[in-house]
């Protein structure tokens, strides 16, 4: 028997940045007032106008998306990455009352950010806005310019706006 002692076992591994496989937090991008006095928060004020139960689908989808996370989520179409001028923004989608009106929420992931106090956030799901079509229709470019807009707005500050 030798007289050795075993060395100490090692201790957890500190995590210094999220890992790709970490469920993301949910947020609410908040307009920032020096965009937008009222400060409002467009996808909360989309949610709040459209049927409860559409609201709980898109809500549950986003919770679904989080937790998988985003890059390993396979939702049938629920969870879409938009594509050309839209490229970066991510669609929820759900259908619903009055004629199978398609719901949509616009979101961004994002992993590098910052709150207004300059703390590090675990990724991020982020809700930017919302918006419906009748069945079977195109969203007007107007909806698409102005997400994209507030994309912009969102990302144009290292400490992001959110309610």
């Amino acid at each position: 028997m030798s007289s050795r002692k075993k060395p100490p076992a090692a201790g957890p591994v500190p995590v210094v940045a999220p890992r790709p496989d970490d469920a993301y937090d949910i947020a609410y991008f908040r307009r920032h007032k020096d965009d937008d006095p009222t400060q409002p928060v467009p996808g909360q004020v989309f949610l709040a106008g459209v049927p409860a139960a559409v609201a709980a689908r898109l809500r549950a989808v986003v919770i679904a998306v989080a937790q998988a996370p985003p890059h390993k989520f396979a939702g049938g179409g629920k969870w879409e990455a938009m594509s050309g001028a839209m490229a970066g923004i991510y669609e929820v989608r759900v259908d619903g009352p009055p004629n199978r009106t398609h719901y949509r929420l616009f979101c961004v992931l994002d992993n590098k950010a910052v709150d207004a106090d300059g703390n590090r956030r675990d990724p991020l799901l982020v809700i930017l806005d919302g918006a419906s079509k009748p069945f079977k229709t195109e969203m007007p470019d107007k909806v698409y310019g102005a997400v994209r807009d507030l994309r912009a707005e969102y990302l144009s500050r290292p400490k992001r706006s959110l309610a």
